[in-house]
């Protein structure tokens, strides 16, 4: 008796972009890679997952890496494929936590750019993940430095002050000005403070 041919692998795909300031089209493009390269494998797609506009650290918050993982016991797909591992994420324990439930879950884990995932590749990603996410820290917090030592704003909205503007009325990105009528409000709650007014009975007030 002949053998029935072993049919195709079925893969998952996942893709992320990280915030506002990205080119939501990258979804696309990294499905269109991984679509690629599982051609290539001659595996079939069965599922898409992706998360639009969140960071890679925060995994309770991404819809399509919640359902993802869900899903890895569910025989729906053999593979998890995305374009690199810090798409599936940057934090180390997220990463490793991922990785233990496919491999419980008898579902291998690749990328485009390794290829398959193993124990060492994903020591050596999480490491350089780590790194990354440390060095970019410490940027973001002596940019935010630099900006509030020359007087502009450190980013986000704060309360008595509204977006600056300059002789021709037009907006200046870091500059402030005083609202005077929230700055009477902050001014009466360090004058009751001070007073001996505990901060309880400030928000009663």
């Amino acid at each position: 008796m002949s053998k029935l041919p072993t049919p195709p692998l079925r893969v998952a795909l996942y893709a992320r972009y990280s915030t506002d300031m990205q080119n939501p089209m990258s979804v696309d493009d990294q499905f269109r890679e991984a679509e690629r390269y599982a051609k290539r494998k001659g595996w079939t797609v069965a599922e898409r997952y992706s998360d639009s506009a969140v960071s890679g650290t925060a995994a309770r918050t991404r819809a399509g890496f919640t359902r993802l993982s869900k899903a890895l016991s569910s025989g729906a797909f053999d593979i998890v494929l995305a374009e690199s591992l810090d798409r599936i994420s940057r934090d180390q324990e997220h990463l490793a936590g991922f990785y233990k439930a496919a491999r419980y879950a008898q579902v291998e884990l690749h990328t485009v750019t390794r290829g398959k995932v193993d124990a060492l590749t994903l020591g050596l990603s999480s490491m350089m993940s780590a790194m990354f996410l440390e060095d970019l820290s410490q940027r973001v917090r002596r940019g935010i430095e630099g900006k509030v030592l020359a007087g502009l704003n450190g980013g986000g909205r704060i309360y008595g002050y509204r977006p600056g503007t300059d002789a021709r009325g037009a907006p200046v990105k870091g500059k402030l000005e005083i609202v005077e009528a929230e700055a009477a409000v902050v001014r009466g709650i360090f004058r009751d403070y001070a007073a001996g007014l505990s901060p309880i009975a400030i928000a009663n007030r």
